[in-house]
């Protein structure tokens, strides 16, 4: 599970914890950002919810283990780094710290 932030971060309150499961992702629209956040047998992730190739959700996406893949074009991004593991782009998706705080999932969101 994520939980580094900097200092000037904001730590927002998205969702129950009850709400992301394995099998459904849990997608929110926050602050202007779009976040997917899931859960896997490691805890934990928020991800940029929208595919950088072309607009998808990746919470309608197929995960499998701590990797999401994009509905639309199979790009592939690992949920602990953003990297992109393959597909028609090679951008990554911007990661946020996350934690499980009294049974509500909550972000850290830049202040800015």
């Amino acid at each position: 599970m994520q939980v580094l932030s900097s200092t000037k971060d904001i730590w927002e309150r998205v969702c129950r914890t009850d709400e992301v499961t394995f099998a459904v992702p849990y997608g929110v629209k926050i602050r202007g950002l779009s976040i997917g956040i899931f859960r896997t047998d490691a805890g934990l992730y928020a991800v940029d919810n929208i595919c950088p190739h072309e607009y998808a959700l990746l919470t309608n996406g197929w995960v499998e283990g701590e990797v999401v893949e994009c509905p639309l074009h199979e790009a592939k991004f690992c949920l602990k780094s953003g990297e992109c593991l393959g597909g028609p782009t090679s951008l990554p998706v911007k990661t946020y710290a996350v934690k499980d705080e009294n049974g509500h999932v909550v972000v850290s969101l830049p202040s800015e």
